[in-house]
């Protein structure tokens, strides 16, 4: 007789982070930091086409092509470490705000 007076629930957990206003917050703060990421790896990779143009042009010096391609090179490597950094950024905030959800 006990027992057909127990209840039972059933919780889905994908529902209550899609439906969630934290995790909608949490998720447009994601997104917000990704476009900003985004925003500026894109401005990188313009100047490097830009210096890349200068390279290629014929209408340069040899010495001037040279500081260019050190220029080119340095920028690329900004533009990396700055990725990798804002991957690991994201995958930080992704795994913190997940953890905070699922204690919530």
């Amino acid at each position: 007789m006990s027992f057909a007076q127990q209840r039972f629930a059933c919780i889905d957990p994908n529902r209550i982070l899609q439906e969630s206003q934290t995790a909608r917050k949490a998720q447009e703060e994601l997104r917000s930091k990704f476009q900003f990421y985004q925003k500026q790896l894109d401005e990188k990779a313009k100047k490097l086409e830009e210096l890349k143009k200068q390279i290629e042009s014929k209408a340069i010096s040899q010495k001037m092509r040279e500081e260019k391609i050190r220029e080119y090179q340095k920028l690329e490597t900004e533009a990396m470490e700055f990725q990798q950094k804002a991957q690991k950024e994201l995958t930080e905030l992704r795994i913190k705000t997940e953890d905070e959800l699922t204690k919530k």
